[in-house]
């Protein structure tokens, strides 16, 4: 889902990005790889939203299913390519991604709905952070599982940084750690505290997390984060923070970035 919106953004940077293409039509009614892959080609092989006559034409070609739902898509396009200064705010396009088509995608296509729509808060909160999407395509590289097969490779040692969730950092271990979004509402996560005994198995995690770290541990409490509807969310430090022997912390406070 957090690939899924980053696809939107990344087809309005780059008009050759055939993987960011295919994976936004594979979310519209009646498309699946093949017939993406078939517009792809019907257009050059590239999709420039700059261009009406490009955007005509992949309207023109879509399947009858799915032209209401890339309707609401285009319109974004269309909104973006027009915009200028805080028109081309990344989390500002998420936001209305998520409003006009993503959210029922969501309803309709996953049970576990709340999840998904609060990673993707998480990611409008991340995105605040940059100017344009230009800024932020430039500056953040998506991991997947397949970094860990690329390090088990002999004679690989690159210096990199690596994106995981918690469940899949079990049994490994890494010279220093950032433990993200330690923040109570998002470690523990609001939706399993209202699951019986979601307390502890967040904490479980959380004791995951903090012992990934073999040198350095930096657990980072933001203090908003921006929420669906573009407001403002002050947030409180995880109570497993709160439990942490304060003689064992190293308090620093940033600045805060508008």
């Amino acid at each position: 889902h957090i690939k899924d919106a980053c696809a939107l953004l990344r087809i309005m940077h780059n008009a050759k990005d055939e993987i960011a293409f295919e994976r936004l039509l594979c979310l519209l009614p009646g498309v699946g790889e093949k017939t993406a892959e078939k517009l792809w080609r019907h257009l050059g092989s590239n999709f420039d939203i700059r261009q009406a006559a490009q955007r005509l034409a992949l309207s023109k070609a879509m399947p009858f299913a799915a032209k209401a739902a890339w309707r609401k898509i285009e319109e974004l396009l269309e909104e973006y390519q027009g915009a200028a200064g805080e028109g081309r705010d990344p989390g500002k396009v998420i936001l209305n991604f998520i409003s006009r088509f993503y959210d029922l995608y969501l309803l309709e296509a996953y049970d576990d709905y709340e999840r998904r729509i609060e990673d993707l808060n998480g990611l409008v909160g991340f995105l605040a952070e940059f100017d344009s999407v230009e800024e932020f395509l430039n500056e953040v590289a998506l991991v997947t599982n397949l970094d860990a097969a690329m390090d088990r490779m002999d004679g690989i040692t690159a210096d990199c940084l690596r994106l995981s969730t918690v469940h899949q950092a079990k049994g490994l271990e890494w010279r220093a750690v950032f433990v993200l979004w330690a923040a109570d509402g998002m470690f523990p996560s609001s939706r399993s505290l209202k699951e019986a005994g979601g307390d502890e198995e967040e904490r479980r995690l959380f004791y995951v997390a903090v012992t990934r770290a073999k040198d350095d541990l930096y657990l980072c409490m933001p203090s908003v984060r921006r929420d669906h509807n573009g407001g403002v969310i002050f947030l409180t430090p995880s109570r497993f923070l709160v439990e942490v022997p304060p003689e064992s912390l190293k308090t620093e406070q940033v600045g805060f970035i508008a």
